[in-house]
């Protein structure tokens, strides 16, 4: 559509109503879109660009070649910070897992030193000093 409008409006405009026309008439000089009635008649181009133009081209080449670089790079970097982002999860998904673990035991170990005969109260209570000390080691950091 907008390929079409853009056609339309080139076709609906010739290209001589761009034009500037240098007119030279009386010794005057005058400039016009339209071509000289009398007088001598000199159609006025697009300079050429200047020489560094093709350095500003190379530039530029330059500069979009870096950017392409420095995305890639940038890429790379946020794919390695979500991997290690990742692996930061997993792990502390991992401790919280191993921590409730402990803490059930330690809970259970507490349960039967309390419920121990006296023959093996001893025994428990060491079992339950032991998972106290274990869970505080892993998990109070």
């Amino acid at each position: 559509m907008r390929s079409v409008l853009l056609s339309l409006l080139f076709f609906a405009f010739p290209l001589n109503v761009f034009a500037i026309n240098k007119c030279e008439s009386n010794g005057g000089v005058a400039y016009s879109e339209m071509p000289c009635t009398n007088g001598k008649s000199q159609q006025l181009r697009e300079p050429a660009p200047p020489d560094n133009a093709t350095a500003a081209k190379a530039l530029l080449t330059q500069q979009a070649l870096t950017l392409k670089h420095l995305e890639k790079e940038r890429l790379k970097r946020e794919e390695r910070e979500e991997k290690i982002q990742q692996q930061a999860s997993r792990h502390a998904e991992k401790m919280q897992k191993k921590c409730a673990g402990l803490a059930l035991k330690k809970k259970w170990a507490e349960e039967d030193a309390n419920k121990a005969s006296r023959k093996s109260a001893a025994k428990t209570k060491r079992k339950s000093l032991r998972a106290q000390e274990k869970y505080a080691l892993e998990c109070k950091n």
